[in-house]
């Protein structure tokens, strides 16, 4: 299953989703995700991003970003809200020790050596682009 990530930039309804494959990137809009995206490969992306001002991201970056979807990037999404692992499994329906399984595997892929480290890189990658950075999913 593919996991798509909406634009940072997005207002509204109005948005770009992008999804990381491991041969490349693909592009669509959401108002009309049943139409077929556009795809990019590595370098077409790299240049794009630079084309319109962003840092592109070197070859392994997005073969990491390709690593890091379905559950895993659910996982990061929830790690960057703050959540805690015992909360994460609450909301996904999965065990403590499975959660802690899947952070250990996020990190990895993101070679990262902390929770915070991977949140940071998960914005460095575009990968949190939906969420606030200050957010943290915990009620008051």
């Amino acid at each position: 299953m593919t996991s798509w990530t909406r634009s940072s930039f997005c207002s509204g309804a109005d948005c770009v989703e992008v999804a990381f494959t491991p041969t490349g990137v693909r592009l669509r809009d959401s108002k009309n995700p049943q139409q077929p995206p556009l795809r990019f490969s590595v370098e077409e992306w790299r240049q794009f991003i630079a084309a319109v001002g962003g840092r592109p991201a070197p070859d392994k970056a997005i073969v990491r970003l390709s690593a890091v979807d379905g559950r895993l990037h659910e996982v990061l999404t929830l790690i960057a809200r703050g959540l805690s692992n015992a909360e994460i499994g609450a909301e996904l329906h999965l065990t403590e020790d499975t959660v802690k399984t899947h952070v250990r595997r996020l990190l990895a892929r993101l070679e990262v050596p902390t929770r915070a480290a991977a949140v940071q890189r998960g914005w460095e990658l575009g990968l949190l682009g939906h969420t606030t950075p200050t957010g943290t999913g915990r009620s008051a």
